[in-house]
């Protein structure tokens, strides 16, 4: 289990999709991350994976870098686009995106970020 208020909070927004980001869109929930982000930027925390999670997109160990590794992607169009693009209809895509968060919480990060 990863100890992560960003992780539980992700995890506990599976059950209840509309309710945390107001519907299935992963843009919604990009939306709704932009947010998490911008407090931590206000209130600082210990949250490594947030940490991580959060990196900029050409950090090798941001989600950004992750998902664009996975799917072969080039552009820089940004993870929730490229979930989008994989996934047929918007219900689709928080299943997809919640399997690439656990994946990615599982991934130890290298201390030089490479």
């Amino acid at each position: 289990m990863v100890d992560s208020a960003l992780f539980r909070f992700l995890t506990t927004a599976e059950k209840k999709l509309g309710m945390y980001f107001g519907s299935n869109s992963i843009l919604d929930v990009k939306r709704t991350l932009g947010g998490w982000q911008a407090h931590r930027y206000f209130f600082p925390d210990d949250d490594s994976f947030a940490d991580r999670f959060f990196s900029a997109g050409n950090d090798k160990r941001s989600f950004h870098h992750f998902v664009a590794t996975k799917y072969g992607e080039m552009r820089s169009i940004g993870w929730a686009a490229i979930i989008h693009e994989q996934c047929e209809t918007n219900d689709d895509e928080y299943p997809l995106f919640m399997a690439l968060v656990r994946e990615f919480s599982q991934v130890a990060p290298s201390p030089n970020g490479s």
